[in-house]
């Protein structure tokens, strides 16, 4: 039975670990690589925004994505001071980019900053703000960049606000503008 749970815990901890990698055409990227090694193994990403420059202390300088076609997952990678910190997904690839739709329902927490743009295009207006979040158990802080997106619908009828952190998605509301 110890056996059995020891393989277990190995293979978790395997599996967490393969997220620091990832598989490109002209070779693997991984954790602290620099910019210019990631871009001789992958190219140049598909969306690639500064995301650091307005919030001193941010996380992440960085955020770049591939999308390597329908069968595999579309990777974020985000990087700090030119270097690779971290590896995330973002759901399947694609040839065409997919149809999303902007309507309120569809935009959902947790969908990244790039699914966003496909479904909405670029915002009305944009704000970045400066937000911290305690760690819990911890006095630390972690600096995070938040952004608020806000769309008008054609109409005037309704303003769409998302808000967003470190690029997902954290909240959206829905409201007729103020008169006048």
């Amino acid at each position: 039975m110890r056996a059995a749970i020891l393989l277990l815990l190995l293979f978790a901890l395997g599996a967490a670990r393969a997220d620091d990698n990832m598989q490109c055409p002209n070779g693997i990227v991984s954790a602290g690589m620099i910019h210019d090694e990631i871009l001789s193994a992958c190219g140049e990403p598909l969306f690639r925004e500064r995301i650091g420059a307005t919030l001193p202390g941010a996380e992440y300088d960085e955020e770049w994505l591939y999308n390597f076609g329908p069968r595999k997952l579309l990777r974020i990678l985000r990087l700090r001071e030119g270097r690779l910190a971290r590896i995330e997904d973002d759901g399947f690839g694609f040839n065409q980019p997919p149809k999303l739709s902007c309507d309120f329902y569809s935009l959902r927490e947790r969908m990244s900053k790039f699914r966003l743009l496909l479904a909405c295009d670029k915002p009305d207006r944009r704000e970045t703000l400066a937000a911290y979040r305690s760690l819990e158990g911890s006095a630390a802080v972690l600096p995070i960049l938040r952004e608020r997106w806000h769309y008008n619908a054609p109409s005037g009828e309704r303003v769409r606000t998302v808000t967003l952190e470190n690029g997902r998605i954290v909240n959206v509301e829905e409201k007729k503008p103020r008169s006048r």
